[in-house]
């Protein structure tokens, strides 16, 4: 009897060791680092860049020319390359009132944005840019991928933003969906930041009487971890695998986000960049040296290397024999890294993955 109840105690004591992580995380501290040192700091980019485009529009609009085209052409990239830094967030004031697809509406696998705008384009009506109706008018029609079709679609000369009602409607679409960027990448970052019922305040007094949004710092950095492979997904299925296809003969390099602009490799790395500063800030210091935090750490650096072996615009480099290989390789290494963050690193912290919500696109 006195040797069955030490068995059990032995059992017990055993069944706690292996189901309490090793370590005791504070994942307050966690959240807050990752908040002030990537998230907030990637909004007030995005919010600066974005005003910086609507002030050029103005100016481009009030006298087009081939110089201030470039300009414009030069700051768009900008915004984009903040965006892509900002693009893993997936809750909070961007998941608002739709601002995710308001920034940017990719993928658009119907071409719902192209048909809406060549509607808009010949219609030409200034009642349609008047800034409330304009922001609520699709989605399609107010972000990125809209201006992008203006400033890097077959109709970009200087002179076809002017000179004319027809050509003046194209440019002030232009300025419409700079200054509708502007108001909400200002709104975005400022709720995050702003006063005591800001988001960074929301996530950071969990538990306190009044904040029912979350259960436990635990599951806010969960969340994080979900949008950080979330991200990594995105890259390999829509960004890489889609416009890829099934074959050199078959790729569908228009399907790459940002291809009129030949931005899409840029996207990708901003993308891995960002999310890679995820991980060190949030993620590589509760591993202590373990052996998966230097797999993780070599696999970013591989991704990102394998982006810049490819020497084409993705658009092209599928499409070709040589760097369609690189593209492919890409995949390959984008998605191991993707894998030792699904995989590996929740149960070496003692997180959730949790429902990831690309599943089923």
């Amino acid at each position: 009897m006195k040797k069955q109840a030490l068995i059990g105690i032995s059992l017990l004591c055993s069944s706690h060791l292996f189901s309490t992580p090793i370590f005791a995380a504070d994942w307050t501290k966690t959240n807050q680092q990752l908040i002030d040192q990537q998230i907030i700091p990637s909004y007030q980019k995005l919010s600066a860049s974005s005003a910086q485009l609507a002030q050029l529009s103005q100016q481009f609009c009030q006298s087009p020319n081939q110089a201030g085209l470039q300009s414009l052409q030069q700051q768009w990239k900008q915004v984009m390359a903040d965006w892509t830094q900002a693009q893993p967030v997936r809750f909070g004031p961007a998941d608002s009132f739709l601002r995710h697809y308001r920034i940017e509406m990719w993928p658009d696998k119907r071409n719902t944005g192209g048909r809406q705008f060549n509607k808009m384009i010949a219609k030409a009506d200034p009642a349609l840019l008047e800034t409330k109706k304009f922001s609520r008018s699709s989605v399609a029609l107010q972000g990125l991928t809209a201006s992008e079709r203006l400033l890097f679609g077959k109709k970009s000369q200087a002179s076809l933003f002017g000179g004319s009602d027809k050509n003046q409607f194209r440019c002030n679409l232009q300025l419409a969906i700079a200054s509708n960027l502007q108001g909400i990448t200002s709104k975005i970052k400022d709720e995050w930041q702003t006063g005591e019922q800001s988001y960074r305040a929301l996530l950071l007094s969990t538990g306190q009487k009044g904040n029912d949004f979350f259960s436990s710092d635990s599951e806010i950095t969960a969340r994080f971890l979900n949008n950080l492979y979330t991200q990594l997904q995105s890259i390999v299925d829509q960004k890489l695998l889609a416009p890829l296809g099934s074959s050199l003969e078959k790729a569908k390099g228009k399907k790459s986000e940002s291809w009129r602009s030949k931005n899409s490799l840029e996207n990708i790395k901003n993308n891995l960049l960002a999310t890679q500063q995820w991980y060190l800030i949030a993620f590589a210091p509760e591993l202590k040296g373990q052996a998966l935090d230097g797999d993780i750490k070599a696999a970013f650096t591989t991704a990102l290397l394998s982006v810049d072996a490819i020497k084409l615009p993705l658009v092209q480099a599928v499409a070709d024999a040589t760097q369609r290989a690189k593209v492919q390789t890409l995949v390959k290494n984008t998605s191991s890294l993707k894998n030792l963050i699904g995989s590996k690193l929740p149960s070496a912290i003692n997180l959730p993955l949790g429902f990831n919500s690309l599943d089923g696109d």
